[in-house]
């Protein structure tokens, strides 16, 4: 596999990509649209997603500003996802 790129510079640059990558879709499928989805009543779980993300909304918050200062996750997902959890009791 990759093992020769470790501690290159290109190696690194693949390892920011992908990391980009799977921290966008994660904010966009596994946050954002299990939301949306449980507040539209889509879900069989929409109690338990619902509970989840109001109880870890802070949580959340700090490591996805993280990810979006460190990997430039979008801004207007950002801004969506910090739109939904506020919104959360």
């Amino acid at each position: 596999g990759h093992e020769s790129q470790i501690g290159t510079a290109h190696g690194q640059q693949q390892s920011r990509s992908y990391n980009t990558n799977i921290r966008q879709q994660t904010v966009r499928l596994a946050m954002i649209d299990q939301i949306e989805r449980a507040q539209h009543g889509e879900s069989e779980f929409n109690e338990v997603i619902l509970a989840h993300f109001a109880l870890k909304k802070e949580d959340i918050l700090g490591i996805v500003g993280a990810w979006k200062a460190d990997t430039g996750i979008n801004q207007a997902d950002f801004n969506r996802l910090q739109q939904l959890l506020t919104s959360l009791k």
